[in-house]
């Protein structure tokens, strides 16, 4: 009986919309009660089931608000973007899920591809019209067009990554130049000053022209920048297309020989957003060319948490960045009318094993010269 009338009641309340009786906002739990003759949790049910109709918004504790003429129908569906296949990445994924299914809400994972990039690129509607309430961007998948889309059209997004020059973006991330600007200051003040800088080309919100300029003038106010300790060649899906599984090892092998062929090494490398089998890879490829770590050369730069091990640097605590930008989501989807929410992570320092002071490196050289 209850079931048949919280229906009823749902039919009530449209029609009373469509009639614009209400205006914007509904009347509170309370008063629906009065004058549909029933109790608020009948109401409540009601409002459930107009809500999952595209009729109106709960917005809990602040009112339940019409939606608008155009507002999409509710499908209880987050679409996640640009996340790749990956053990790594499949842990940030399974995080995301565990927390949109406390709010019964499911995941849809359309991967990084080239042919996803340029749909995208050529067709930004197509997010528009697809069936998911809002949309999560991972690894710099969001642009310009895409985000201005989907605010003209009400869909709440969130991006996994620090977007500085679009405007009206919610996200949660971590800040790569804030993380180099840190190992910087860690490396010189041990003394370090031929640093070398190895990152995948990346032109997205101008990311690697930005950390260039970062890692330049840093360098620079201490007389000590040397282009030739710069490495950014390849984007990360270039080098992928060309070498496919074995890409990081390679990106290592390159970097290895590129530096171990340089007439004055670097006393220290940083590798940023170049991915960790890349830091590991290199790490054993120094070795193996007879460049140690840390003796010879300093090593170090960002990496997943997952592979700690002994290299020294920044850690990255990705499952957190998804469970933050999962969050907002949610709470996107639950108050629309939520002011803009851009969260930026903080980085872990590492000390690790393969990061020591310039003077120990020097000095370990020369003995090893007169040897």
């Amino acid at each position: 009986m209850e079931e048949k009338k919280y229906i009823f009641i749902s039919r009530k309340i449209e029609d009373a919309i469509r009639r614009n009786e209400f205006g914007g906002k509904l009347p509170g739990l309370g008063r629906l009660a009065e004058i549909y003759e029933s109790n608020p949790r009948t109401v409540s049910k009601a409002l459930r089931l107009l809500e999952e109709k595209g009729k109106v918004t709960v917005n809990g504790t602040r009112g339940t608000y019409v939606s608008g003429i155009n507002q999409r129908p509710r499908f209880r569906v987050i679409g996640l973007i640009g996340m790749r296949s990956t053990p790594g990445y499949r842990n940030q994924l399974e995080t995301i899920q565990n927390i949109a299914a406390k709010e019964h809400y499911r995941v849809i994972a359309l991967s990084d591809s080239s042919d996803l990039d340029g749909l995208l690129r050529e067709n930004s509607e197509f997010l528009v019209n697809f069936p998911a309430d809002g949309f999560i961007f991972a690894y710099s998948s969001i642009t310009e067009n895409i985000a201005a889309t989907l605010r003209g059209a009400g869909i709440p997004f969130v991006a996994m990554n620090y977007v500085p020059d679009i405007p009206g973006v919610n996200w949660a991330a971590f800040s790569s130049e804030r993380g180099l600007e840190r190992i910087l200051k860690e490396l010189t003040a041990l003394g370090h000053r031929r640093i070398a800088l190895v990152e995948f080309n990346n032109h997205n919100y101008g990311y690697s022209e930005k950390m260039y300029r970062l890692y330049r003038d840093f360098l620079s106010s201490l007389n000590s920048f040397d282009e030739r300790y710069y490495y950014s060649h390849y984007t990360m899906q270039e080098h992928y297309m060309k070498h496919g599984e074995n890409s990081y090892r390679e990106f290592a092998r390159e970097i290895v020989e590129y530096i171990a062929a340089l007439k004055t090494r670097p006393s220290a490398v940083i590798f940023m957003n170049a991915g960790n089998s890349t830091i590991i890879n290199a790490y054993e490829l120094f070795r193996m060319t007879g460049i140690r770590s840390p003796e010879d050369i300093s090593i170090t730069g960002d990496f997943d948490m997952r592979d700690k091990c002994e290299i020294s640097g920044l850690l990255y605590d990705y499952s957190l960045r998804a469970s933050e930008a999962a969050k907002i989501m949610m709470k996107l989807l639950k108050y629309p009318d939520t002011p803009l929410i851009q969260k930026t992570l903080v980085q872990k320092w590492h000390p690790g094993r393969t990061v020591r002071s310039v003077n120990h490196c020097e000095k370990n050289i020369v003995e090893r010269k007169r040897k």
